[in-house]
């Protein structure tokens, strides 16, 4: 089980404020916490290896859900490989194909970067079949940077 962190986030931009500096001296003005990143269209995460994106991300997937709203998990190299509907678990796939038919906004949790990195996975293929199969829509947290995407830290 998973503890709650109540994790803030820091946006990405060199003129806004820098991630170490806010770790360091506490400041909490310039974050964002889940419930305001989750407000947003679409969404980048950025963390070192091992911070806990992964779990944060089931995590915050599952909450959704349960909160009845479309929530997915699944990692890039997945999507990447055979598609967002079979990178999806088998018992996401039904629900997929429900929020697609509805007009309901929907979170996918995309994770995992550097490992589809490493297997040879480019980003931009991965992208677009996202793209493709949910037309555009749903918030898109993972650990890279896309243009047009608020970044945070």
């Amino acid at each position: 089980m998973a503890i709650a962190l109540n994790r803030r986030f820091v946006e990405c931009d060199d003129e806004k404020a820098d991630p170490d500096l806010v770790a360091h001296f506490g400041r909490t003005e310039a974050t964002r916490g889940w419930d305001d990143l989750l407000r947003l269209r679409r969404v980048v995460i950025l963390a070192e290896a091992g911070s806990g994106k992964t779990t944060e991300m089931t995590t915050r997937a599952r909450e959704r859900l349960n909160a009845g709203h479309p929530s997915f998990y699944t990692t890039l190299e997945d999507v990447g490989r055979s598609g967002l509907e079979a990178a999806l678990h088998p018992a996401d796939r039904p629900r997929l194909a429900v929020w697609l038919a509805s007009e309901q906004d929907g979170w996918f949790f995309i994770d995992s970067v550097d490992e589809a990195k490493h297997a040879g996975i480019k980003l931009r293929t991965a992208l677009r079949a996202i793209a493709a199969a949910i037309a555009g829509d749903g918030v898109i947290p993972f650990s890279t940077p896309t243009p047009g995407v608020q970044c945070y830290n």
